[in-house]
């Protein structure tokens, strides 16, 4: 499972492999052998001896988010993991993309997690948990915003840089186009990708949900939202920073059967006031 992280997520932490792996009960199980610790969290030294073994491939860098990613040292190296982890079961590919996309969008945190009956009978032995089926594998939550509020700017907000460059991408590439779908049109997701200088990638990811999907529905609907932000590519780069709510005037003011116009009046209703992008305009809606 680690070395197909490190492929198929161009650059990861320590820390997110960490509980990565956690929510894996065959790597948990094969960890808890011998002894079982009080939190249900992969032992720190398992990850850090497999990473040493590796270490000769890899390379560490810096990003953007504060994180130092582990990745590939060569293109080379790469492929051939790609070769060992995907050639025989193309499937295992789609799943560990969805894994991560499972991680990257908080689903975990702060909920138990049923064990497989091969962790079960390891953490239920007499000497540790008996009875135990369930435990909170100690993931962290993924907000879009980890601090303040995006309405004002990155001055006074702090995105979750790993969230807005990672989720979409896996939710697409493990066929979960229904919920990348809901990203793609969020309002939300549309500014974040702007003020951290991602709006091409934005573009690529319609681009990939449309070529990815086979529901002629949501493709029609990627491609509206594709053309909707080629027409504004240029206005959302330059005023984003100045102008945080930029997005949602411009969606406003599309029709009113158009997908981004209603995912954001949908997702605005749903906001207490003062939360909201558009507060004269939502509160005219209610009236």
């Amino acid at each position: 499972a680690t070395v197909a992280y490190v492929t198929l997520s161009r650059g990861v932490g320590e820390g997110e492999l960490s509980h990565l792996l956690a929510l894996q009960d065959s790597v948990l199980a094969d960890a808890y052998e011998w002894w079982v610790p009080p939190a249900r969290t992969l032992p720190s030294l398992v990850l850090t001896r497999l990473l040493l073994d590796l270490e000769p491939l890899l390379v560490r860098r810096g990003d953007p988010s504060g994180v130092e990613l582990v990745a590939w040292s060569h293109r080379a190296v790469e492929e051939a993991f790609e070769e060992l982890c995907f050639r025989e079961d193309p499937g295992v590919r789609i799943q560990r993309h969805r894994e991560l996309a499972v991680f990257f969008g908080g689903d975990w945190a702060g909920r138990a997690k049923d064990y497989s009956p091969w962790l079960a009978s390891n953490i239920q032995r007499p000497q540790f948990f008996p009875g135990e089926t369930a435990g909170d594998r100690l993931v962290p939550p993924q907000p879009l915003v980890l601090q303040g509020r995006m309405m004002d700017g990155l001055q006074g907000c702090t995105l979750n840089l790993r969230r807005v460059q990672c989720l979409v991408r896996h939710l697409i590439a493990g066929k979960e186009h229904t919920r990348a779908m809901e990203h793609i049109s969020s309002v939300d997701y549309i500014q974040s990708r702007y003020l951290t200088g991602g709006g091409q990638e934005l573009l690529r990811e319609c681009a990939d949900l449309i070529a990815a999907s086979q529901d002629d529905d949501l493709r029609a609907r990627a491609g509206e939202m594709r053309i909707f932000l080629e027409r504004h590519d240029s206005v959302l780069r330059a005023e984003s920073a100045r102008d945080p709510s930029i997005a949602a005037q411009l969606a406003f003011q599309e029709a009113e059967t158009a997908v981004v116009r209603r995912s954001l009046v949908e997702a605005e209703l749903a906001k207490a006031p003062g939360d909201r992008w558009l507060e004269s305009e939502m509160d005219m809606l209610e009236m």
